[in-house]
């Protein structure tokens, strides 16, 4: 991979990034000849994705150089591994697992690989882009998605890129929907210049397919509501704490 696809394939990495949160934990595998962490220091863990790491990891990404034929299959034995470790270690149990595989081609299906550490019960979704125009590998690309309960998108510009990286959000939304799960998450409380007599707390949760009752949850506690704003994945909610 190089050129434009390398440009394409780094644009698509960062604005990954810019989805996770503080909440995400990530970690960023390159493969060439070889597989290596990008970032040696954080070797064999997943990192919280706050803003200081991400921005290290877009510095590392800018810096990568295409090198050699991919080692896909060792890169996805790898990602597996630290996943694994991850959720025995108790940091994990509650998280969505997924493998976000970022390549302009897969030379076959890579089936033992799944059979061995995510089958049958696919419990990390894996997340193909294809990077190009090329179309030679794509059916493998997409079988390796469709077959992890993930989502298979090509991105061919750079102006592909923000849209597809988004889709695997829904994909991820979709267990919390069917169970009607909507985990409230708050902020610390803090001061606001418009009201300076009294600190505000921001309480945020997905509603992907939800109804608006279940909003009615994160109102309630709420001793005064001052806004309510609708996102494109989220209702904040934004609650008066008189002190």
């Amino acid at each position: 991979m190089k050129g434009l696809r390398m440009t394409i394939a780094k644009h698509t990495i960062n604005t990954l990034l810019d989805t996770l949160g503080e909440n995400d934990f990530v970690n960023i595998i390159a493969y060439n000849d070889y597989v290596h962490y990008i970032e040696p220091c954080f070797k064999g863990i997943l990192v919280q994705a706050d803003r200081d790491n991400r921005e290290h990891f877009k510095q590392l990404v800018d810096e990568l150089q295409a090198k050699g034929v991919g080692t896909v299959n060792k890169a996805l034995i790898e990602a597996f591994k630290i996943l694994q470790e991850f959720k025995e270690a108790g940091q994990g149990g509650l998280c969505n697992q997924a493998i976000m595989l970022i390549t302009d081609g897969a030379v076959e299906e890579y089936e033992p690989v799944f059979e061995k550490y995510n089958w049958p019960d696919k419990k990390v979704r894996m997340f193909t882009y294809l990077i190009g125009r090329e179309v030679t590998f794509a059916e493998n690309v997409k079988w390796i998605a469709c077959n992890n309960k993930g989502y298979y998108t090509q991105i061919s510009t750079l102006a592909d890129v923000q849209e597809n990286v988004m889709e695997y959000l829904h994909v991820l939304s979709r267990p919390m929907v069917i169970n009607h799960d909507h985990d409230i998450i708050w902020t610390e409380a803090y001061m606001d210049s418009a009201l300076p007599q009294s600190e505000e707390v921001t309480g945020a949760f997905n509603v992907v397919g939800a109804s608006c009752p279940s909003g009615a949850s994160l109102v309630s506690v709420c001793e005064s509501v001052t806004s309510i704003l609708y996102f494109a994945h989220s209702l904040i909610c934004r609650c008066v704490v008189v002190s």
